[in-house]
């Protein structure tokens, strides 16, 4: 049984949405984020890397406008789209076994998100033609 795309859509989705508020949290140093990220080590989050996680905010609403595109185009419509979604596949595997290796169990399971969008890009970059 193949599973919907829509349900893939909408774990995707709910993925990034709970990473989006982490790296955001992290952009303004929230206190309730900083045993979630950056390894969980910090009291307050440097300069540097609340630069960093605004970066990975922009990119987490990308991958967001993204995951919606193949599912409207019912899959990678082209060449780019198949390289983009096999970069978030790869980026995100990374970032499940980074977050699993973790010194903070907080952080470690954010291993799950990241284990969600990748499951979920692969089956969204499929054409259903």
């Amino acid at each position: 049984m193949r599973a919907s795309r829509g349900f893939v859509l909408t774990a995707v989705l709910a993925a990034c949405a709970w990473n989006l508020v982490l790296v955001a949290g992290a952009v303004f140093n929230l206190h309730w984020v900083l045993s979630r990220v950056n390894g969980g080590q910090f009291t307050s989050l440097p300069i540097g890397l609340r630069i960093a996680n605004l970066g990975f905010t922009v990119l987490t609403v990308w991958v967001m406008l993204f995951a919606v595109r193949l599912w409207k185009s019912n899959g990678a419509a082209d060449a780019g789209d198949v390289r983009w979604a096999k970069l978030v596949v790869l980026m995100y595997a990374l970032s499940a076994v980074i977050n699993a290796i973790s010194k903070s169990p907080n952080e470690r399971l954010n291993a799950i998100p990241a284990a969600v969008i990748v499951g979920g890009f692969v089956l969204l970059r499929r054409r259903d033609d």
